[in-house]
């Protein structure tokens, strides 16, 4: 859905602005309607393939903000007084604003989930959304509790896969630096000796020589290539078809994709249970899911599946027809539908996920390091080798 930066003024004739997801400038300007705001101009907002210095609030801030905001609601105090509060305890200069526009929204008479939704910077639509079933359940502060494990759930989630990608990344970078420094430095200082002896080199030795050359003599146009292939991947890599493929490809790799598949379904599990336990409605929960779940190929499966439970399947043959989603997953979910205790099912499946997503990590590490060992050995060793065999040649010649 585009979305929006529009100028507008309020019942009082201040001016306001903002960024929201309309379908058009004319929803755009009745959503600002409801909301006692009168749509001035809009511009749509298209995606910037460039670098951007937009200040984002962290995940640590918005759990630091869900914890206090609950906290306050379950003690009986009012909204208002709640966010006033808050926006004094914030670190940031950018989150204090953030909660200020919020305030003014809500005394204009906007409820807190559509205030959020101006700031999505902040606030995800599967924030607002939760916190909209919240309000009009009534039950906010349980609401809010539910979304504090969902948020501390995405924090370590983050942590799990940065444990699987941190390690690895540095031994790479190690490896990559060693063979610059042994091809670019270290065996050029060599191959003036080797050209003085008077028989052929091993092949080891012709190996790197040929290598090393060719490094020394294109490292400019081998460093354009990194740079540009660097720069095309950032204007391309939200192109449909570019991310259709990389995510393709992650869901495929040999070691990787397996932690790919669980932590996509992770994501799709958790999302999916916090706002169906929130009151969201299964259908409106899936679309919303589609968006956030950060794979297409995935998210393409979900929108089948959601028109599929519009058209009146249940949940898990919905599902059925795609091979990404587990047998175990698909019969956790058919129990819950037939029990009639959904979102309790939802619950245990992302306990599984849970215990999945870890232990996967666990093992790509453990893998990881040493296939990233083997390699890093065998590098030393055929380089030790290109520089001792013919060395130890030259000595025997000169023995014999």
């Amino acid at each position: 859905m585009p979305r929006y930066t529009y100028k507008a003024v309020n019942v009082d004739g201040t001016s306001v602005g903002g960024t929201m997801e309309a379908a058009n400038a004319g929803e755009l300007a009745r959503a600002l309607d409801t909301l006692g705001v009168y749509l001035i101009s809009a511009k749509e907002k298209r995606a910037s393939s460039g670098f951007s210095f937009k200040r984002r609030i962290s995940r640590k801030e918005l759990i630091a903000f869900t914890i206090h905001l609950g906290t306050l609601l379950h003690a009986g105090v009012p909204l208002l007084a709640g966010l006033a509060e808050l926006e004094k305890e914030a670190n940031s200069k950018a989150f204090k604003n953030t909660i200020a526009d919020v305030c003014r929204k809500i005394e204009t008479g906007s409820s807190l989930a559509d205030s959020l939704s101006m700031h999505p910077e902040a606030f995800s639509s599967l924030y607002v959304n939760i916190v909209r079933a919240g309000e009009s359940t009534g039950k906010l502060d349980e609401t809010l509790n539910d979304l504090l494990l969902f948020l501390e759930w995405q924090d370590q989630l983050a942590g799990d896969t940065k444990q699987a990608v941190i390690y690895p990344s540095m031994v790479l970078v190690a490896v990559i630096g060693l063979i610059v420094l042994l091809l670019g430095f270290v065996f050029p200082k060599f191959i003036t000796i080797f050209d003085s002896f008077n028989y052929a080199l091993p092949l080891p030795t012709r190996i790197l020589i040929f290598m090393s050359n060719g490094f020394v003599k294109n490292w400019p146009w081998l460093l354009m290539g990194v740079l540009v292939t660097g720069a095309l991947c950032k204007v391309f890599k939200d192109t449909d078809s570019v991310r259709e493929f990389i995510d393709r490809a992650k869901l495929g790799f040999p070691i990787l994709g397996p932690l790919f598949q669980k932590l996509a379904l992770s994501r799709f599990a958790h999302h999916l249970g916090v706002l169906f336990k929130a009151g969201v409605s299964l259908t409106e929960a899936l679309e919303i899911v589609e968006r956030v779940v950060s794979n297409r190929v995935l998210s393409r499966e979900i929108a089948l599946a959601a028109e599929r439970v519009q058209n009146g399947e249940p949940l898990s043959k919905a599902l059925e027809f795609s091979k990404r989603f587990p047998g175990l997953v698909i019969r956790m979910i058919r129990v819950g539908e037939q029990t009639g205790d959904l979102d309790e099912t939802l619950s245990k499946v992302n306990k599984y996920y849970d215990r999945e997503v870890p232990a996967t990590v666990k093992k790509i590490f453990t893998v990881s390091e040493g296939l990233l060992l083997v390699l890093l050995g065998a590098i030393v060793l055929f380089v030790g080798l290109a520089i001792v065999l013919p060395l130890y040649q030259f000595q025997g010649s000169i023995l014999h």
